[in-house]
């Protein structure tokens, strides 16, 4: 009998499911058969625990329960020999959970950007989302679709196994027909994006997620803390929504999140364009030239794979301890980049446009009350009424300070208009998207001037996309006034590059001068 050759193990060392051969294990457990029922050893394919079994005439082995539910394992079908790959362009579509109360929740699934080229040819068409739950379909216009990002249309608060997608033409090539939904044992959504977790998902301590199920959790685990929040009593179904929180990184914790197919880590996967400028939208990199560089990151092995595939389009720069560098070939109008270790945990599409796009500050709106604009940096008149308002295209938070302590801070909802009174000289506003630093104001009256060590303090906060130092700008006679400037420019000419938004700073300070 061949042993399963994809097994592991929880490690407290190394705060995951850590890879053993059955020789590692017979070691640890040398008499006796370790049973399937005792959640030791785990298999990497499905997810399930197995069998380590124990006999006098036959080698030692792990071996999968006859009585498991799900059979599906590759390497229960396909034999010891199966070599797991990330199956190419069977991506599917996110759903989120939102409105989250003690009242009741809603459910939206996520239309990925598509050309507008392609988009046009639909306009006059509807969108069919059919639940395999129902015979009745939910019906929206293409007019919906936004024309530069996801779309998250509503999908009720019953949730289905499945949604089909009534895809068709060209479309085809971007929408799957089908998008996996909720089964009755549950699913988990991240508590702040909303966005349901994929299968083998990482998760981590003292972050929130949402259960959606209609079975109740197991309370046994200490390290997991359970809460209720709401139940639906207007579905044929009774399900619920528990908030979810480790707070510890132990076996019990990964026991618990590995009963959902997700799995418990302190080095989650994470992928990350180095390279080249980019516009970067939710799934979608849009960039001109014909291949870019990734840096992936994440415990085990991570796989990298590009959809559609041909010889070339993915090599391996640098594989270290920190991740590694990958260079992705996009020689066609788009390609699919995905990570993951035996499922595609995340991916993007890279879109190859020709943008007019500037990299400046666009995404964050901030004006006054009668509609104008707010300036960057330094800004010597007050708001009339002392009021700001401010719109992000993405969830972030505010900070505002004054003489450099913090007073205030408001959180960000993208798209929605927020408010901020009581503006007064010597309060400075950041504006922050995720973690980034995405814009100042200092409020200043005319007689104060920005010094040398505000505009480097500034340089080091901008970060994003990269770009080639031009070396004939460190000879411009504005450097002979601000030497420290220039030695950090040097700096970055030594390195090979620099931040555009620091670029673009430091060509706005050049050309205007102190204001």
């Amino acid at each position: 009998m061949a042993s399963l050759n994809h097994v592991c193990i929880w490690s407290k060392e190394d705060n995951w499911w850590k890879p053993i051969t059955v020789e590692q294990a017979s070691m640890m457990y040398p008499m006796g058969t370790v049973s399937v029922h005792s959640g030791l050893f785990m298999c990497a394919c499905c997810r399930q625990y197995v069998t380590l079994t124990y006999g006098s005439k036959q080698a030692r082995a792990f071996k999968h329960s006859r009585g498991e539910s799900d059979k599906s394992c590759p390497e229960r079908s396909m034999g010891a020999d199966y070599r797991f790959s990330l199956t190419a362009g069977e991506h599917t579509l996110p759903i989120r959970i939102v409105s989250v109360s003690s009242l009741g929740y809603s459910l939206e699934i996520g239309l990925i950007y598509v050309p507008n080229d392609v988009i046009d040819k639909y306009y006059n068409d509807k969108i069919l989302i059919r639940p395999d739950n129902t015979e009745k379909p939910f019906v929206y216009l293409f007019e919906r679709l936004k024309s530069n990002s996801i779309t998250y249309l509503p999908i009720g608060s019953n949730p289905a196994a499945k949604y089909e997608i009534n895809t068709t033409g060209e479309l085809a090539k971007y929408w799957p027909s089908v998008v996996e939904g909720i089964q009755y044992k549950g699913r988990l959504f991240d508590g702040l994006s909303g966005k349901m977790l994929t299968v083998d998902a990482d998760v981590t301590i003292n972050h929130t997620y949402y259960l959606l199920c209609v079975t109740n959790p197991y309370y046994k685990y200490p390290d997991v803390e359970i809460k209720k929040i709401c139940e639906n009593h207007t579905s044929k179904l009774p399900w619920k929504v528990f908030e979810i929180r480790a707070i510890n990184y132990s076996e019990d914790a990964a026991k618990f999140f590995l009963e959902y197919r997700c799995l418990l880590t302190d080095k989650p996967i994470n992928m990350q364009v180095m390279w080249p400028v980019h516009i970067k939208k939710t799934y979608s990199i849009i960039q001109v030239e014909d291949y870019s560089i990734w840096h992936i990151t994440g415990g085990g092995d991570v796989s990298v794979q590009v959809y559609p595939s041909g010889k070339g389009d993915c090599k391996i720069l640098d594989k270290g301890s920190y991740g590694k560098t990958v260079c992705v070939e996009c020689a066609d109008n788009y390609k699919i980049v995905s990570v993951g270790r035996h499922t595609p945990i995340d991916y993007a599409y890279i879109w190859r446009e020709k943008s007019d796009y500037e990299y400046s500050y666009n995404s964050i709106l901030v004006e006054d009350m009668d509609g104008n604009t707010i300036g960057e940096w330094i800004q010597n008149r007050l708001p009339r009424k002392q009021i700001l308002m401010v719109v992000s295209d993405f969830d972030g938070y505010v900070i505002i300070e004054r003489n450099e302590t913090i007073i205030d801070e408001y959180s960000i909802r993208a798209g929605k208009r927020m408010e901020i009174s009581d503006i007064d000289y010597g309060k400075t506003i950041k504006i922050y998207q995720g973690l980034d630093l995405c814009r100042e104001i200092s409020f200043k009256r005319s007689t104060e001037k920005r010094g040398e060590d505000i505009i480097l303090k500034k340089l080091e906060t901008l970060s994003g996309s990269t770009m080639v130092v031009p070396e004939r700008m460190i000879a411009h006679s504005w450097f002979q006034k601000y030497p420290q400037v220039r030695n950090w420019l040097s700096q970055k000419i030594r390195n090979g590059s620099i931040s555009c938004n620091a670029y673009k700073y430091l060509r706005k300070s050049m050309i205007g001068g102190e204001r």
